[in-house]
């Protein structure tokens, strides 16, 4: 598996979580969901 095809699994992982989660974890999803998105910007990008 990619790197890409890694960071496209999180992503849709931390969107899940988020949907279904307002508890502690919610920020932690969602800094870890924004981490992942800028990979895959900078890999995808070049």
């Amino acid at each position: 598996m990619s790197r890409i095809d890694e960071l496209r699994s999180l992503i849709r992982f931390y969107e899940e979580q988020l949907g279904e989660d307002e508890g502690d974890l919610y920020e932690e999803y969602e800094s870890e969901l924004v981490a992942a998105i800028d990979e895959l910007n900078r890999l995808t990008k070049n």
